[in-house]
């Protein structure tokens, strides 16, 4: 038999891991790192060096358990309102994120809540919530300034994981297709796992001063989107099955090819120079007509590891990994944009 105690602990850690990520992306423009588990559950420093603070407070079973409703949102209040006052002008937000549908405990703060996700700031609760929560923050010695406070809840209940995750997977796969980068279709729930596990490692570390700066988090998508296994490339012939063999048999060939810098510099170099003597030409016929007339040029340098008889494998592979560079870089620019690192 398991505790229950121990099942709600995890639940509510794991709750605090997801809306760290859902913080983390909607504030992605201006995020400069993350830390779980500091002075507050979640913080989020900006690039203008203040912090979003936030507390996590997660129920089991957010449409039925009301019972401790009053409880967790007194103990955010509280704690916002400690940190609050040890870094009063260090602050952006001080946000209480949650899974239930009635967070303050009201039938008229239930109406505007209750269709998940919400954000609520503190101005624009019913007169009823505004009453409560000033009641509250009048216990406590030094309370936080409500003119950063706001509520936010979003979906995450039941132990089916497509359930769980909908509206996390969700804020993931709209962010991963503004980079507008084919090759991310379909990673949602691989960037997902790898988040998850970054930010716990993080949480676990007692030195509050190990964070995950934003090029950290943004690593993972880099390394989805350079990899072979999501190759498709189409600027050269030949059939869909025989790349797939050339990618699968020497994949450690290419991927060597397109990580060293050496070449990776000299085929950049080479790429620029055509597209700027070939301006008539459309991105994509500057493309193959780059790949096609300078592949041989590369043989050698690739240091390819092949039969030097099998003349058909040697030019494709050099053909692949030529594409497989240029493909890169211009995955790694939209990326660097879109992530401004």
């Amino acid at each position: 038999m398991g505790s229950r105690a121990a099942t709600s602990t995890l639940f509510g850690f794991e709750f605090q891991i997801n809306a760290a990520i859902v913080l983390m992306i909607e504030n992605f423009d201006s995020l400069k790192s993350l830390r779980l588990e500091g002075e507050e559950d979640i913080e989020l420093q900006l690039n203008n060096n203040k912090y979003i603070l936030a507390q996590a407070k997660a129920i089991q079973n957010p449409r039925t358990d009301f019972a401790n409703v009053d409880i967790k949102l007194k103990d955010a209040l509280t704690t916002l309102s400690e940190v609050y006052q040890k870094h009063p002008n260090e602050v952006e937000k001080l946000i209480y994120v949650t899974n239930s549908i009635n967070p303050i405990g009201q039938q008229d703060s239930k109406i505007i809540f209750e269709n998940l996700p919400s954000w609520r700031s503190f101005s624009s609760l019913p007169p009823e919530s505004q009453n409560k929560i000033r009641n509250k923050l009048s216990s406590i010695e030094h309370p936080l300034n409500l003119e950063y406070f706001e509520i936010q809840n979003f979906h995450f209940e039941t132990d089916d994981e497509r359930e769980r995750y909908k509206y996390v997977r969700k804020t993931i796969d709209e962010f991963l297709h503004e980079f507008n980068i084919p090759s991310l279709q379909g990673s949602t729930k691989s960037i997902h796992t790898i988040w998850k596990d970054e930010i716990f490692i993080n949480g676990t570390k007692k030195d509050n001063s190990i964070v995950l700066q934003k090029p950290n988090l943004i690593w993972p998508i880099a390394v989805i989107v350079t990899s072979i296994d999501r190759y498709n490339g189409e600027y050269f012939d030949c059939s869909e099955a025989e790349r797939d063999m050339i990618c699968t048999k020497y994949k450690e060939i290419i991927e060597n090819a397109c990580e060293r810098w050496d070449s990776y510099n000299l085929v950049l170099s080479d790429f620029n120079k055509f597209r700027q003597q070939n301006t008539e030409l459309s991105n994509r016929e500057k493309r193959e007509r780059f790949i096609e007339n300078n592949y041989k040029n590369y043989l050698t340098i690739f240091e390819l590891a092949v039969d030097n008889n099998d003349k058909e494998t040697n030019t494709l592979l050099a053909k692949i990994i030529i594409d497989r560079i240029i493909e890169n870089d211009i995955s790694i620019r939209k990326i660097r944009s879109k992530a401004k690192i």
